[in-house]
């Protein structure tokens, strides 16, 4: 019918001008190439309007955030997925590897070792008691993580407390979304203040969380502010739920296994019933199946026997339960949960029995690909920062100040550092290593690059097997191995 309208207009349009009947034509096509774009047929409830990213997220952040923090509560699925991101993005914590090159350095290695080892000397006691409310720095860490996938985001802030640094983590619920507005002075968006380029000029904070005592809100400048969220859209100005696309899957799997336990219970509770008319020689002078009053009860001991009075009958439905439809439907959801978190269906739901070793290999090194892009975020927005302040006081305050001449006109020089990253176990430990040992022998590799993949640094392995060779000498014992790998 469709093509039939447009054939009868395209050829009344061509009887005055040709060209523009082309032109009709080709329009029509480029419109019809977009199934996506179609409000009709059975496409038509479903309905869209445009928003910008800020108001996505602010219009449906609180509900979001609340549903998911009840299944970690609630799911055993989801907190164990919150669990293995911490663990698998943190481990053990992460700390710096200062990598100040001397002022007439000779190459990228030629490091100022004397600089580098005090600002480890300095950040060690620091960081184990670096929060204000007592945590270490790698506690701060795995908070932010689960936060960062619960909540889509956390805030810390830089504060100074009896001469010390220190950092206070703050949740995304302690932002004043009353003080929101938007007009030609001053632009706020969930409590955040930005400039005209959506950039965060300063953040409306309360000192208390809402639901425990709902105070006024003070002004914190965003340069005390480390503000960790993943920007999916260019006028988003904070994150949301990792978990967002699959609440809902994980509600029906909750639902559903409670359906299933109520229906489970409900077949195990028949019994046998027996008519009879002397019911009292069996119930006495309180019928069995009614309370004190004589009220009855609303249930039946499962395989128990049951005398019923004259008259009474029972008529029951005997349903099967679980259906053969549990494990398949459960399978289903857990699979569409674990795409729309970025983990794999294994991780999801710890089942192993749905793959292979390849399969399972394969999936294993996507979530190692997740974890380096989120570990990339954490690295530029997280940890350079705090870095950055700690630097930074330890040159201002530092017992005595930290010796840093021409900090200000090349911060960079001095801020170079990497991150510890979470140790990597290998999927197929002999292959991997075979691997690995070949990539370096043709020299596609190095072993700098190959310890990074490992979450271990060059320069800390060099030294412990120097510490091994000198301790198996003065033992007068040959390690078995030397430091070629080579018997």
């Amino acid at each position: 019918m469709y093509d039939k309208i447009t054939s009868i207009i395209t050829k009344t349009i061509a009887l005055i001008s040709p060209s523009t009947a082309r032109d009709y034509v080709k329009n029509h096509q480029i419109l019809r190439a977009y199934e996506a774009a179609k409000t009709n047929g059975i496409n038509r409830k479903f309905s869209v309007r445009q928003t910008s990213g800020a108001q996505e997220i602010q219009e449906s952040w609180q509900t979001v955030t609340d549903r998911v923090r009840q299944l970690v509560r609630d799911n055993s699925h989801v907190a164990g997925m919150v669990r293995r991101f911490t663990a698998g993005l943190i481990g053990e914590g992460s700390w710096p590897r200062p990598k100040i090159l001397k002022n007439k350095n000779s190459g990228n290695f030629d490091f100022n070792v004397k600089l580098n080892s005090e600002i480890l000397k300095r950040w060690e006691p620091w960081a184990l008691s670096a929060c204000a409310n007592g945590d270490s720095v790698y506690q701060l860490q795995r908070l932010c993580a689960s936060t960062f996938f619960i909540d889509g985001g956390i805030l810390v802030r830089r504060i100074f407390k009896k001469g010390k640094l220190l950092l206070e983590p703050i949740e995304i619920d302690r932002l004043d979304t009353n003080k929101d507005s938007d007009d030609m002075n001053v632009r706020i968006v969930g409590g955040k203040e930005l400039d005209e380029y959506n950039k965060p000029v300063a953040y409306w904070i309360k000192s208390r969380f809402p639901s425990e005592k709902d105070v006024q809100s003070v002004r914190v400048p965003a340069s005390e502010i480390i503000d960790l969220y993943d920007r999916d859209r260019a006028s988003s100005v904070g994150g949301i739920s990792r978990l967002v696309s699959c609440v809902l899957n994980f509600h029906n799997i909750g639902k559903f296994r409670s359906d299933t336990m109520s229906l489970a219970r409900t077949a195990l509770g028949f019994g046998i019933f027996v008519e009879t008319e002397f019911p009292d020689d069996f119930f006495g002078t309180t019928p069995e199946g009614t309370d004190e009053q004589g009220r009855e009860y609303d249930y039946v001991t499962p395989g128990g026997v049951h005398y019923m009075r004259p008259g009474e009958k029972i008529t029951s439905v005997k349903p099967e339960s679980p259906t053969a439809q549990y494990e398949p439907f459960l399978r289903a959801e857990l699979r569409s949960a674990s795409v729309g978190a970025g983990m794999s269906y294994e991780a999801v739901s710890n089942d192993g029995s749905q793959t292979n070793f390849s399969g399972t290999r394969q999936m294993l090194l996507f979530e190692r690909a997740m974890m380096r892009y989120t570990f990339a975020i954490f690295e530029e927005k997280l940890y350079s920062q705090i870095y950055r302040w700690f630097i930074e006081f330890e040159q201002s305050f530092g017992k005595p100040p930290l010796a840093m001449p021409g900090y200000d006109e090349n911060p960079y020089h001095f801020l170079k550092c990497s991150w510890s990253r979470p140790k990597t176990e290998w999927v197929d430990p002999l292959k991997d290593a075979k691997a690995a040992k070949e990539e370096i022998e043709m020299g596609v590799n190095t072993l700098t690059e190959f310890c990074e993949t490992q979450g271990r640094d060059i320069e800390e392995v060099v030294q412990t097997r120097k510490y091994e060779n000198e301790l198996f000498a003065a033992a007068g014992l040959k390690p078995e191995l030397t430091g070629n790998g080579e018997e």
